[in-house]
């Protein structure tokens, strides 16, 4: 736009010099929803819908010493990851979009709040005691902060990983595969924060069946 004064006598207009160009543009849209993907022992990735007209977003996170929320992160992609994190840690986000004219930016109202977790730490030490030939016991270290673990075996006709249990113990006894000399495992720990967040799996342990 251009804006210039004007008047007018006995009818006529009389018109003075036009201002600079000066740019306007309607604020953008609110950022309707976050969630989190890829989630890791020590980082995960922000994501949230594009909203339409918007040069980039701003990320804010809640600063429990301040009692508010500061800026984080601009980022001009509808993610962002989040890296150098402790495991099994909560934290609280909030985003802006935002679209930009010359050097000012313009902002949108905030995303409603999201609290992120990062996953816990991978199991260790999974050890099978007690074996027969149709049973044994699983046993690992406790991973500080899990909710829950869950037990997998491989299985050669897949060639993956199936889930036995999903337990809250570190140890769980289970039923060999009828006729089966040997089987493998891993373990998985989880939080539960809104749905199930997994931590890496722990080392494969094979189990020799007598």
């Amino acid at each position: 736009y251009k804006v210039g004064a004007y008047t007018t006598q006995n009818g006529h207009s009389f018109h003075g010099a036009s201002s600079g160009e000066i740019s306007a543009s309607t604020l953008p849209g609110v950022v309707a929803r976050v969630w989190q993907a890829e989630t890791k022992p020590k980082s995960y990735t922000l994501r949230w819908k594009k909203v339409v007209g918007a040069d980039g977003y701003r990320v804010y996170k809640y600063d429990a010493a301040k009692k508010k929320y500061v800026f984080f992160k601009d980022t001009e992609e509808n993610r962002l990851s989040v890296t150098g994190l402790k495991q099994g840690r909560t934290a609280k986000y909030k985003v802006r979009a935002f679209v930009s004219i010359g050097e000012s930016k313009y902002f949108s109202s905030y995303s409603p709040e999201f609290e992120a977790i990062t996953a816990p730490a991978m199991v260790k030490n999974v050890k099978a005691k007690n074996v027969s030939s149709s049973a044994y016991t699983l046993s690992w270290s406790k991973v500080s902060g899990a909710y829950g673990y869950r037990i997998f075996r491989f299985d050669k006709k897949t060639n993956s990983y199936v889930k036995v249990a999903t337990i809250r113990d570190t140890s769980y006894r289970i039923k060999a595969k009828s006729g089966a000399k040997e089987e493998q495992l891993i373990v998985k720990a989880f939080i539960r924060h809104g749905g199930n967040y997994f931590g890496n799996a722990s080392k494969p342990v094979t189990v020799k069946l007598k």
